[in-house]
């Protein structure tokens, strides 16, 4: 009974991590790390000679029979290692297994080879060395995909000229697979291969997968090998054959493998028959600024500042002018770009701004003349005024009276009513000094 007891108390244990690295450099584990999985296999480098083993245990448990210190591995040889989780209340362990090989170096093998947006017409298997592919119409730039079975592997890429496809070639069976010469030197594991299903790449792959990235589904958390790319164009209607050439991780051995990536592309329906890159779509009629290519059957850019053409060397209308540059349809068919000169490039500028100018200089006359005609009209009313005082004055000095203007009353004046009147004139006289004497004259006149 207690011991019954005992067994329903117990804490039940477990791996929450386990991991193998060299120095700083990540091990995968195959599959990636799970608690509920119990066998791993690790594969090293040609350069790692030892290994170590990073693991923890659930809570409440130990971990037993982990190594502490660096594991050291010949070359090629293997190494099996088993690491417990125990639970202190009945003693209880987990086993899990971890195999691990070192590479011989002279693997000329991948690991997988897969091109974007293509099929295989068969899976692929690292043993096996040409391969047809059929490539989308829609994809106009063909990206392979490869992951080395060594991580110090060198590969080299070499393409042929464009072929035209045949009706049908993308169609035909391919060959048989042959023995490549890189079949020894391939992984014993022979169920590494690419399923059918995993041919048809999406576009949602990235160029290559950084090596040391986390990963929320694997318990590692970093990669030891990831995928690299490499592109080349590849027009509608063409194929072209691809050889890669992968060298082995130790360089005193210097071996070689090949493989060969017959690609083709099928052409655009004859309804649609140019592709266009940039709306990466078959069409029927290519947009401004290009000309349809019947030999290549796509839509082209014209060359420079050309609007409409014929073929890249013959243009037809340049594009329109713009207020830095004025453009110019040659003789050779080409379009030339003129700079334009300040005055050109501003133009509108320019004339609205001597508008105003003449504007404000024509208002600025007008004030200026109605200023002076009133600083006239004062000089004149203040002269006025001053000789009147100064006729005043003189009077006075003289003891005589100033005329008045009841003088010009009472009828009397310049005809105005009959009777005397009398009138009286003063004025000035300038005698040999250059003084002025007043006089006053004194008329009567009758009207009568």
């Amino acid at each position: 009974m207690r011991l019954l007891l005992a067994s329903v108390g117990a804490i039940r244990c477990w791996l929450e991590e386990l991991a193998l690295r060299h120095g700083r450099f990540p091990i995968d584990l195959e599959p990636p790390f799970s608690s509920s999985l119990y066998e791993y296999s690790a594969t090293l480098n040609f350069v790692m000679s030892t290994f170590s083993v990073d693991v923890r245990a659930s809570t409440g448990c130990d971990v037993q029979e982990a190594p502490i210190h660096q594991v050291p591995l010949a070359i090629g040889m293997s190494k099996t290692l088993t690491v417990y989780a125990r639970s202190p209340d009945t003693d209880e362990r987990k086993a899990y297994v971890v195999r691990v090989r070192r590479l011989l170096g002279s693997e000329t093998d991948l690991r997988s080879l897969r091109v974007e947006g293509a099929e295989f017409q068969t899976p692929f298997d690292p043993t096996s060395p040409e391969y047809t592919v059929r490539l989308g119409v829609g994809v106009d730039v063909m990206r392979i995909l490869y992951v080395l079975r060594d991580g110090d592997q060198h590969v080299r890429f070499s393409t042929g000229v464009e072929t035209p496809t045949e009706p049908g070639d993308d169609k035909k069976p391919a060959p048989a697979p042959t023995p490549a010469p890189n079949a020894t030197n391939a992984s014993a594991n022979a169920s590494r291969r690419l399923d059918t299903s995993l041919a048809l790449v999406g576009a949602q792959d990235s160029d290559w997968v950084q090596p040391r990235r986390l990963d929320a589904s694997a318990g590692t958390g970093e990669f030891q090998f990831f995928e690299q790319a490499a592109r080349f164009l590849l027009d509608d209607g063409f194929g072209r054959r691809v050889t890669i050439t992968v060298q082995s991780a130790d360089p005193t051995q210097a071996t070689i493998g090949t493989y060969v990536l017959n690609v083709r592309r099928p052409a655009c329906p004859p309804d649609r028959p140019y592709y266009h890159a940039v709306k990466n779509m078959c069409v029927n009629n290519c947009g401004t600024g290009e000309y349809q290519d019947d030999n290549l059957r796509r839509c082209i850019q014209c060359n420079m500042n050309c609007h409409v053409c014929d073929t890249f060397t013959r243009c037809k209308l340049c594009v329109p002018d713009t207020p830095d540059y004025t453009y110019q349809l040659e003789a050779d068919g080409t379009c030339s770009a003129h700079v334009n000169h300040l005055f050109q490039q501003y133009r509108w500028w320019f004339i609205i701004s001597a508008v105003s100018l003449a504007m404000l200089i024509c208002f600025g006359c007008a004030g200026l003349m109605s200023l002076c005609q009133r600083k006239s009209f004062a000089a004149d009313s203040s002269s006025e005024s001053d000789q009147e005082h100064e006729m005043g004055t003189r009077y006075a000095n003289r003891g005589a009276s100033a005329p008045r203007q009841q003088d010009f009353a009472g009828g009397s004046g310049f005809g105005v009513g009959p009777g005397p009147a009398r009138y009286e004139r003063s004025r000035y006289r300038d005698d040999d000094y250059g003084d002025r004497d007043f006089r006053h004259e004194a008329r009567e006149l009758d009207y009568t």
